[in-house]
């Protein structure tokens, strides 16, 4: 466990892995709404669909039946625990078969498996998002930001009968004083959230959201929204980010994601240490120590060999970057010549930014954005 690197393995690898689960998932629930039974799918007939949709996207890897199988799933568990004990155990002891299977049968059945079973249950993933809530709460922006992109009835659904009943709970306090303009502010905001998830449920209800891809077929041209506002924008960055990971470059948007969060950090830094050094307090190594070790990190995690997936820019820069590294204090602006390349690759590669413009994934920005007008509004098509 030492001697894993844990950074890129839970900011990289495993955020692809989860991001092409949901990927997988999402489109065999496409597969089973686009069937033309009339029986309502049944569970059986989503597991069935999604190990096709894997075999699919992902070409030579099925894992039906370690999922879908508890003797396979053993046997498999198994496996791995032979293969771990061949490369912990000292050779003597690995060749003691009643001790090699005895440590097996503990480890696969006695740890592996009740771990797997406690993080598969509902209920444990519940009470860990609650645990996990009160710590940070959701900001306003973000849960309306959520609510409005939302294309999952059910979840609108549950999001206003909760409004709905919190509602009816205000309403029934007799309360007075100054108290009565907090609860008349907190009724105003839950009605706001209710009818933000009815207009949205209702625009799913009435296919709005498909005819919005189909409507641009019609269009002699979209309007058009610079990659540096895409960027900044929250809905918009969110849209864009989808059609990253779709084809495969998340690794150069979240490079540059992390490259402004750390010239930020960095500035941050810099102004609190020489404000302290201005009234005499010293602490110039732990800040430079840290700054370091973030810049070593991002270094690590997109741009050295060992980075996977890997930021693909010039190898000159790459190694300039690491000798700077390895013999400079790094500034807030050490990135900011690969940054700047990195930008003009997702600005100007065929399969970036210019793809994402012809995709649907950039009509649905444009429709949240509130940015697709009927072409009979429109006047020239002069400009964008």
């Amino acid at each position: 466990s030492k001697e894993i690197d844990w950074q890129p393995y839970f900011t990289t690898r495993i955020v692809d892995d989860f991001g092409t689960h949901l990927r997988v998932f999402r489109k065999a629930q496409q597969k089973i709404t686009e069937k033309d039974d009339q029986v309502k799918g049944t569970a059986e007939d989503l597991v069935d669909t999604f190990f096709e949709v894997e075999v699919e996207m992902e070409k030579d890897v099925c894992r039906d039946l370690v999922c879908t199988s508890p003797k396979d799933e053993e046997g498999f568990l198994r496996d791995l625990c032979e293969v771990l004990l061949y490369l912990l155990l000292p050779p003597g002891d690995f060749q003691n078969k009643i001790m090699r299977y005895f440590v097996r049968e503990i480890l696969a059945r006695g740890i592996l498996l009740p771990l797997i079973n406690q993080l598969s249950d509902p209920d444990y993933i519940n009470q860990y998002i609650i645990w996990m809530i009160r710590d940070s709460n959701c900001n306003y922006e973000a849960f309306m930001n959520i609510i409005k992109l939302s294309d999952n009835i059910g979840e609108l659904e549950a999001v206003r009968d909760k409004a709905a009943e919190e509602l009816q709970y205000l309403r029934s306090l007799d309360t007075a004083g100054d108290d009565i303009n907090t609860i008349k502010n907190q009724i105003n905001s839950l009605l706001f959230v209710k009818k933000v998830c009815d207009s949205r449920i209702q625009r799913l209800q009435s296919g709005k959201e498909i005819n919005t891809v189909k409507l641009a077929a019609n269009f002699g041209k979209l309007c058009t929204v610079p990659l540096d506002s895409i960027l900044v924008d929250n809905v918009a960055l969110q849209f864009f980010m989808d059609y990253m990971q779709q084809t495969g470059g998340q690794a150069h948007l979240f490079f540059w994601m992390t490259v402004e969060g750390y010239r930020v950090t960095a500035q941050q830094q810099l102004e609190v240490l020489s404000s302290r050094q201005k009234d005499g307090k010293h602490q110039t190594n732990q800040t430079k120590g840290l700054l370091r070790a973030a810049a070593v990190g991002i270094y690590e995690q997109y741009l050295s060999e060992k980075a996977s997936p890997r930021v693909t820019v010039d190898d000159y820069l790459v190694a300039k970057l690491a000798d700077t590294l390895n013999h400079e204090d790094p500034t807030p602006e050490i990135f900011d010549d690969i940054q700047r390349k990195v930008y003009e690759l997702m600005l100007r590669d065929e399969r970036f930014y210019p793809s994402f413009r012809q995709n649907a994934l950039y009509v649905r920005m444009l429709a949240e954005l509130d940015m697709l007008k009927d072409p009979s509004f429109r006047g020239s098509d002069d400009g964008d």
